[in-house]
């Protein structure tokens, strides 16, 4: 009893400890996908927060350096003030880009991005540039509309684009997406378990087909090592058979 017994407890060790692997490979895997997953949130990101500052950089700038006089007559301004008029209306495009990418900044960081230190500071940068190109924006538009004897409503700059509810679905969208892909992997994860599982049931039948088969077939000549100890060989393989098979 206890020659049949053995087997049948090592067996089930080895199997406990298969699937313990199995768990440990699985938590690995599913926490690099995680990773991969938060690396190309970042680098999304960060290719938005570069295009954000090369704008300003290469069309900001360039406004701001080549726009620094009142005009020299009335004539002048007017046309100033419809030159800056009409580069706000472009530059608004860009600002509704750092709207939304320090609403995802906020986002990812709240959730533990792997990559939260370097979003805080692209966000800083981006958020810190901005605001000095709006802040002297503001002051030329202040000096033209000063010479001209304009009044200006601050409440036309704070209204929001109407655009940016799209904007911001699509970006949920776009977050949605990686959570469809990660589960895709995941689905993918488990379906390669169950053909390992298959593979391993087809083992257990080939065994038991085969060379248990021959084993107990009563015109086979064993040696003598081996004969009548099949229980000892082969346990209760059967009843592991039976068990994955089902």
């Amino acid at each position: 009893m206890n020659l049949v017994r053995d087997p049948e407890l090592e067996v089930k060790a080895t199997l406990e400890h298969l699937l313990k692997q199995e768990n440990v490979v699985l938590e690995y895997w599913t926490a690099t996908m995680r990773r991969l997953d938060q690396c190309q949130q970042y680098v999304f990101f960060e290719s938005s927060a570069k295009q954000a500052l090369e704008w300003i950089h290469d069309n900001g700038e360039v406004y701001l350096s080549t726009h620094t006089n009142a005009g020299k007559n009335l004539e002048e301004t007017q046309t100033l003030l419809k030159e800056h008029n009409e580069f706000k209306a472009r530059a608004k495009e860009t600002r509704e880009k750092v709207k939304l990418l320090l609403q995802v900044a906020d986002g990812l960081v709240e959730k533990g991005h792997v990559h939260a230190t370097s979003i805080k500071s692209w966000v800083a940068a981006v958020d810190r540039r901005y605001k000095d190109f709006s802040c002297r924006m503001e002051k030329h538009r202040v000096k033209l509309e000063t010479t001209l004897g304009l009044t200006h409503d601050p409440q036309e700059d704070r209204q929001s684009d109407p655009n940016l509810e799209e904007k911001l679905q699509q970006a949920a969208k776009e977050l949605n997406e990686e959570k469809r892909r990660s589960a895709r992997r995941k689905e993918f994860i488990m379906a390669e378990l169950l053909q390992t599982e298959r593979t391993y049931v087809k083992d257990l039948e080939t065994c038991i087909d085969c060379y248990m088969a021959e084993m107990l077939a009563p015109d086979k000549e064993l040696p003598a090592g081996i004969s009548g100890k099949h229980d000892i060989i082969f346990g209760n393989i059967q009843d592991i058979y039976n068990f994955h098979n089902k």
